[in-house]
């Protein structure tokens, strides 16, 4: 092992030889001694060797390292500079010498972009040059992590996330000081160094916003330039004469939202074209909604870049910028200007120490005449409030023996129908949930409660809720309306009590496909809850649910989208993002944009639900399921079969176990296995599940379109097996009954196209040229 004397005789290019070889060994993680430390980074390229690299030599005065970064427009090596015995990154024009004169264009004015911006926080250019036909520059080596990397690292507070952000912002206002726009900001091209600086990298698609006549060289119209995902609108339109700086602070604003939720404020997956119609029209979800600790001022910075008009924006980095630095020190924001009151608010806050001293101030000089008035004041206020306080008391003293009298009730109820029940006139040695409710019903007839009507409502109120779950519909409806009745006796007909029985009698009816009474008797429930809660109840949420599931039921779905949205947000805003009647909101919402043929709006909101579903509910829950059904849904009319099918023989196990057998609930789920296994091609596989369906659905549901939609199905199941008589008796009379009692647009159209498959096998030609008629007629 040689000594230190040894090292330094060493030959000059041998040593730097030596230094290279262990930055390699280290990049590959080989064992060895290593004298340059190297931070880790995130290679956007694939797995060093896996692409051709230039010869380690082919830069003077340079060794090439690795490939760190591969893009649209060139490739970034680490390398090492032998003249300073240190770490650069050179970039070099991805097609080489081949490149064509846009390509070169833009590489070149990369290079003089980067040469005239010097900020602390953009990548330095150190030099410049071409080998062997090959444009090349010479930059900084930023050792780190890109943006998206770091904040998933750790944990990151709202105000170290706004102070990294507003470095960032500072970064882009030096280039827009200069008429630079970047073009393609994203976490990407945002590097953390190792000690928590950010940088901005790749002025690749940057343009200067004064040289019209360079831009042209460099972007046609209707071309897209970016990176989709954190493209603004103007740059999804491909409308290059709309983009200026402002187009940054929309990628900022995107950005901003990732940093503080780890989610994009609107979905950007699928096809481009629907990508690029959100980022135009789509507005972003609230970040408050995602995460609760987004507080109002924060949230009006980042929707105010996310604005879609760019004259709603920060017109720069730089105002987004002070606007990030004024919250972070605790003063008023522009963005809230023009709100009086939080102006006040802020500077109070921020000056809280003035402000005591010159409002003691102020106390002392009124206190003579204050004094006078106090006395005569506080002798009215305290007789008020005695006479207050004796009313309250009194309301407190009824409610509190109110529910006393039902607790009372409900054990005299268990005791006189199941307790003390002969095992012999209830059918069996085991007492149903079902039989036991029907004698309590009985003893509530004769009069158990004729003297006490407050009580006789309230108990009838929870044995429909019960009855309704258990899938007795006729008999929750007859409790439900009979303890409406009770409520509207003993309170004004624009009572909160009437109302809460409102919603559930809607819900019974419309299980029932008592479509008109429901609707009118939740637009009732609607009224009472707007008059008596004011702007924002959970209340509120829930009749508009409950209407917007009314008018979803009579194919009025765009009626009933605004009101899912509007319960929905209005539910998030009251309770946050993860509360249950959210879940059940979501799960609304999406069954509706289902029927408007928007699957790809859908499916995020069924898994939203299932997921917060699954989270806050037990396994083998009802809503659980209801979710899982509706998902499996989507996904059948998505043609994902194999996933729909998992989901619903699952639901089918569960259910089974938690409901009594034939409950209406076990529908949906078999219809739906059973139509999943004819697309499967498994039409024997389906008949059963099919056919147990039309039995319940017949014996719960007459006359309703599920039993004519149920018969189409099944038709639809022979037909796959060459039993076309059968099948055309029920492909006819499921059409009929989707007729007299009108269908869905979607499912009705469905029973029309399943008879046309019918006769085409079965070379039926007149009846194909008639019902295909009858298709094209159809909307």
């Amino acid at each position: 092992m040689p000594n230190d004397a040894d090292t330094d005789a060493r030959d000059p290019d041998e040593r730097d030889s030596q230094l290279v070889d262990a930055a390699r060994r280290q990049v590959r993680g080989e064992p060895g001694e290593s004298a340059i430390p190297l931070g880790s980074e995130h290679l956007e390229a694939d797995t060093p060797g896996a692409r051709t690299t230039p010869e380690a030599d082919s830069f003077a005065g340079y060794k090439i390292i690795r490939e760190i970064h591969r893009g649209g427009q060139g490739v970034v090596y680490q390398v090492f500079q032998k003249s300073t015995k240190r770490m650069v990154a050179i970039k070099v024009m991805r097609e080489g010498p081949f490149a064509g004169s846009a390509d070169k264009a833009r590489f070149d004015r990369e290079v003089q972009i980067l040469g005239q911006l010097k900020h602390p926080n953009i990548v330095t250019i150190h030099d410049s040059g071409e080998t062997a036909g090959q444009s090349y520059f010479v930059m900084d080596y930023i050792s780190g992590q890109p943006l998206d990397v770091y904040m998933t690292s750790g944990e990151h507070t709202i105000d170290d996330t706004l102070k990294l952000f507003g470095k960032i912002c500072d970064a882009v206002n030096a280039a827009h000081l200069r008429g630079v726009i970047h073009r393609d900001l994203k976490p990407g091209n945002i590097r953390i160094d190792d000690n928590g600086e950010p940088f901005i990298l790749d002025f690749g698609l940057a343009k200067v916003a004064t040289t019209d006549a360079e831009a042209s060289l460099m972007t046609m119209t209707g071309q897209f330039v970016g990176s989709l995902p954190w493209a603004s609108p103007e740059q999804a339109e491909g409308a290059p004469g709309k983009v200026d700086i402002r187009t940054d602070v929309y990628s900022l604003g995107v950005i901003l939202y990732q940093m503080l939720t780890g989610k994009f404020p609107y979905e950007v997956v699928g096809a481009m074209r629907d990508v690029l119609d959100r980022i135009i029209k789509a507005e972003p979800a609230r970040p408050s909604t995602i995460r609760r600790q987004v507080n109002d001022e924060v949230e009006t910075i980042v929707l105010k870049c996310l604005s879609k008009e760019r004259d709603r924006r920060y017109q720069n980095a730089g105002e987004l910028a002070r606007d990030v630095h004024r919250y972070v020190s605790g003063e008023a924001i522009e963005a809230k200007r023009d709100s009086l009151a939080y102006i006040l608010r802020k500077q109070l806050h921020k000056y809280k120490l003035p402000a005591t001293i010159a409002g003691a101030f102020v106390i002392v000089v009124v206190a003579g005449f204050a004094t006078s008035l106090a006395f005569w004041y506080r002798a009215a206020q305290e007789r008020d409030r005695a006479r207050l306080a004796e009313r309250q008391e009194a309301a407190q003293r009824r409610q509190a023996e109110e529910h006393l009298e039902v607790g009372r009730a409900v054990k005299n109820l268990l005791q006189d129908t199941v307790l003390a029940a002969d095992p012999t006139k209830l059918r069996g040695p085991r007492v149903t949930i079902a039989e036991a409710l029907r004698a309590a019903a009985q003893h509530i007839d004769w009069g158990a409660y004729a003297d006490r009507p407050e009580v006789e409502s309230m108990v009838r109120a929870t044995m429909g809720r019960t009855l309704r779950e258990l899938g007795q519909y006729p008999a929750a409806e007859e409790h439900l309306r009979r303890a409406l009745a009770l409520k509207r006796e003993l309170y004004s007909e624009t009572h909160e009590a009437v109302a809460d029985v409102l919603h559930n009698l809607v819900d019974v009816l419309l299980l029932q496909g008592k479509i008109v009474e429901a609707e009118q008797l939740g637009r009732q429930a609607l009224m009472i809850d707007r008059a008596v809660y004011g702007a924002e109840h959970q209340n509120i949420a829930a009749a508009l649910h409950n209407l917007a599931s009314v008018l979803r039921a009579q194919n009025r779905f765009t009626e009933a989208e605004p009101l899912f949205r509007e319960a929905l947000e209005m539910q998030r805003r009251i309770f946050g993002p993860e509360d249950i009647q959210v879940a059940s909101m979501s799960n609304g919402l999406s069954v509706c944009l289902k029927e408007l043929d928007r699957l790809g709006e859908a499916e995020p909101l069924q898994r939203e639900a299932l997921a917060l579903h699954q989270k806050l509910l037990a396994r083998d829950h009802p809503d659980v399921l209801t979710s899982q059904i509706n998902l499996a849904h989507l996904l059948i009319l998505k043609e994902e079969l194999a996933e729909a099918e998992m989901l619903l023989m699952d639901t089918l196990e569960r259910q089974r176990r938690i409901l009594p057998v034939e409950h209406p609930g076990l529908g949906v789920t078999l219809i739906l296995l059973g139509a999943a296994r004819i697309k499967l091609d498994r039409p024997t596989e389906a008949e059963p599940a099919l056919r147990e369906c039309l039995d319940i659905r017949q014996k719960y549901l007459p006359g309703h379109w599920l039993v004519g939609n149920t018969q189409s199905v099944l038709g639809e199941c022979l037909a796959a097996q060459r039993r076309f008589d059968e099948a055309e008796q029920l492909l006819l009379d499921g059409y009929q009954a989707m007729s007299v009692q009108p269908a869905p647009p979607r499912r009705k159209r469905e029973a029309v196209e399943r008879i046309v498959r019918l006769y085409d096998e079965w070379r039926r030609t007149e009846e194909v040229e008639r019902w295909r008629s009858k298709l094209r007629e159809m909307p």
